[in-house]
């Protein structure tokens, strides 16, 4: 009878731990865009210091928390490693450079000023 209660209690457990998961999942979003940079942009004090636009594909139509248009790299290191965050930057920077589309993973769990935060950044041929 013991092993039973024991069974009941650790199967309640793995139903409520996935639950929570699957809350937190559900909150926080990631979206993917691919499209060309039209302008980059740093600033010292908002937005994460780091900024790209991307018009032809809006970044809150994939993801409805985040703003217009505009992705952070956040250069200023709330959410990301800071030397990451420059590196994906400088990866975008290529990109708009080269007039080469990137594919960015962003999230709005971490927004600067509602610009949704990025996690992934990738140049494509």
């Amino acid at each position: 009878m013991k092993h039973l209660s024991l069974f009941k209690k650790l199967s309640a457990f793995a139903i409520a731990a996935t639950a929570a998961i699957a809350f937190n999942s559900a909150m926080a979003a990631t979206g993917t865009i691919t499209a060309p940079v039209d302008r980059i942009m740093f600033d010292n004090d908002l937005y994460g210091a780091c900024v790209a636009h991307f018009p032809a594909h809006n970044p809150k139509s994939v993801l409805p928390g985040c703003a217009d248009n505009w992705i952070t790299f956040d250069c200023d290191a709330q959410f990301n490693d800071e030397n990451k965050a420059y590196e994906m930057f400088s990866l975008v920077q290529m990109a708009f450079a080269l007039n080469k589309r990137v594919r960015i993973t962003f999230t709005d769990e971490q927004t600067h000023n509602g610009w949704c935060v990025a996690k992934r950044v990738q140049i494509l041929p």
